[in-house]
């Protein structure tokens, strides 16, 4: 194959689910280009529990890590990245953040990415299967508009683990409102949530859902096990046109010509590396005709590598309790009675540890004021001297807003590597995690080499001291959370950071020594002005070129509170309507 109408780069959860819906014409032909295999079926994948045993598995993983970061001791943060056709390694978490995120998304990203705007595309790309059962069970409710037809199955979890509701309850003991339905524009408070499982109870992926049912289209082609290298460009009048990619399998180098568009769909890190480091230049501008290597991004980096520049684009903590006598986790399946037991439920009825362990079926969402009740830290953060972007001017308003959450607190039933404990044999955990949603610091990803293969830069610039301040009230609140009935009543005793563990400074350092991302990098291909920072207008076109767009992950100008799943299927659905012409 040597040409394709529409070559779409990365077959990650947006590039898979675009290509199916672009080739839905059959008079197209759209080509992958994954850099992973299809493994779609291994039971690591399939079986919610066993999840874990893909995190850093280079199979599954691009493991990349960031800068030894200075607010962590020096320690780097782990960018867990999927590589293989489809979503695998995420935790199955669904849901929609705020009504208005959403529309202070359209503020940022420009008409039609709104709540409203966004809606069909949430319903487009999902099946909800009700289980009024599990529903009552949980006391969750379908309040929020699902779609009833859409590829991707969503569902309450048959089985959550048996901390899970005693930990809603003792939010709801403290004062915290319960949410019954997190997906329907007000996600704040409490309550078991939705996952992308199936009525059996297995992971439903873009891979499964999309690309499986469809795979036979003779217009629709993967190329797998393909590093892209650089995008293929020629330039005319001041507009780039992308013309191709060019790709490596092994040692071997292969050109794949577009006559349509080039749609980059790599994820947050490896979408501003292919866009650096690009491909080749035909200037038909001039009379005589050049190749050069091509560099889209910032004109300081690309020229300190001696790639000439075609377009300027500048652009957690934990707590860990032990869990007392009759309480089963993630530890127990270490037991192979046990395990074998689990296996049986989950096969026959979906059902079991092997669905909850692991895994987080609760969240609560919390805005600012709910941490910050005496004003402290939001005059420290009025006193920041901040660049005048409008992202930073709607973070300061949503500070504001008790409608958006700013902090999600989860809890997992098992032990999670890296905190400063170690576990003991035989041993059941749950731990509970602090996560940030809009800190107010920016990192940043870059490539230090022309060579394709080595990973870029990241730097995460993660925990000023503003975002240690917030960590120290929010952990306080989950320390509360902890001592507080029912949950109270599961816990044998803390283990990580420990009771010891008391004062703010005490606090501060357990949380430099133990944070860690949560999976979610956005923003390094922002869908805004080309003058605040943007790299994609609202077409999701790359500015300056004339038919290469980015969709994924990095075109967030800023985080949303939610597992990105449901935004990232959304964007996906809306691209092929752009795509088409539909809209």
């Amino acid at each position: 194959m040597h040409s394709s109408d529409y070559v779409i780069v990365g077959g990650g959860l947006v590039g898979t689910a675009l290509a199916v819906r672009l080739s839905e014409d059959p008079s197209v032909t759209v080509t992958i280009v994954e850099a992973g295999g299809d493994n779609f079926h291994d039971e690591t994948i399939d079986v919610p529990s066993k999840v874990y045993q893909n995190f850093g598995n280079p199979i599954f993983d691009w493991a990349f890590m960031s800068t030894p970061q200075e607010n962590l001791n020096g320690r780097p943060g782990k960018g867990l990245r999927r590589l293989k056709l489809g979503l695998f390694i995420n935790l199955m978490f669904v849901n929609r953040a705020s009504a208005e995120e959403y529309n202070d998304l359209a503020r940022l990203a420009g008409n039609g990415w709104g709540w409203d705007d966004l809606q069909p595309y949430f319903r487009k790309s999902e099946t909800l299967i009700r289980n009024d059962k599990d529903a009552e069970k949980y006391g969750a409710q379908y309040v929020g508009e699902y779609g009833a037809s859409g590829p991707v199955q969503r569902s309450l979890p048959r089985s959550v683990s048996a901390a899970a509701i005693p930990w809603v309850e003792a939010f709801k003991a403290r004062g915290y409102q319960h949410n019954v339905d997190n997906n329907n524009g007000d996600n704040r408070g409490v309550g078991i949530c939705t996952k992308t499982l199936d009525a059996r109870s297995v992971r439903s992926s873009s891979a499964s859902a999309y690309y499986e049912p469809n795979k036979s289209r003779s217009n629709l082609n993967v190329i797998l096990n393909a590093l892209a290298t650089r995008i293929l460009t020629s330039a005319d009048g001041g507009v780039v046109t992308a013309t191709g990619i060019e790709y490596m399998q092994g040692d071997t180098v292969h050109v794949l010509h577009a006559t349509k568009e080039v749609i980059v769909c790599c994820g947050a890190f490896k979408t501003p590396q292919l866009l650096e480091l690009s491909g080749q230049c035909i200037d038909t501008a001039n009379t005589v005709s050049l190749t050069v290597k091509l560099g889209i991004g910032d004109a300081k980096i690309l020229k300190s590598l001696d790639i000439p520049v075609v377009i300027d684009l500048p652009g957690v903590g934990n707590n860990l309790p032990k869990l007392k006598p009759g309480y089963e986790s993630a530890e127990s399946l270490m037991d192979p009675e046990i395990a074998k037991t689990q296996e049986e439920l989950f096969k026959t009825n979906g059902t079991g540890l092997f669905v909850s362990a692991g895994t987080p079926s609760t969240a609560a969402f919390l805005s600012f004021k709910d941490f910050d009740d005496d004003g402290s830290i939001s005059k420290s953060i009025e006193s920041l001297s901040l660049p005048e972007e409008l992202t930073f001017k709607v973070q300061r308003e949503w500070i504001k807003n008790e409608n958006i959450p700013f902090l999600e607190f989860n809890t997992i039933d098992m032990f999670i590597p890296g905190t400063v404990a170690a576990p003991e044999t035989g041993a059941r955990y749950q731990t509970s995690s602090l996560i940030l949603m809009h800190s107010f610091t920016r990192g940043s990803v870059h490539i230090t080499s022309k060579d394709p293969s080595a990973p870029p830069a990241i730097d995460l610039n993660m925990l000023d001291d503003t975002d240690i301040k917030i960590f120290v009230k929010a952990y306080k609140i989950l320390r509360d959370i902890h001592n507080t009935d029912p949950f109270k009543s599961c816990i044998d005793s803390e283990v990580s950071p420990g009771a010891g563990v008391k004062t703010d400074e005490e606090i501060m350092a357990y949380v430099k020594n133990s944070a860690i991302t949560s999976f979610h990098p956005i923003g390094t291909a922002s869908m805004r002005p080309q003058k605040d920072g943007g790299v994609i207008g609202s077409n999701l076109m790359v500015y300056g070129t004339a038919n290469l767009r980015v969709v994924d992950a990095s075109i967030l100008p800023i985080h949303l509170s939610a597992h990105l799943q449901s935004t990232l299927y959304a964007f996906a659905e809306k691209a092929a309507d752009i795509i088409k012409k539909l809209l």
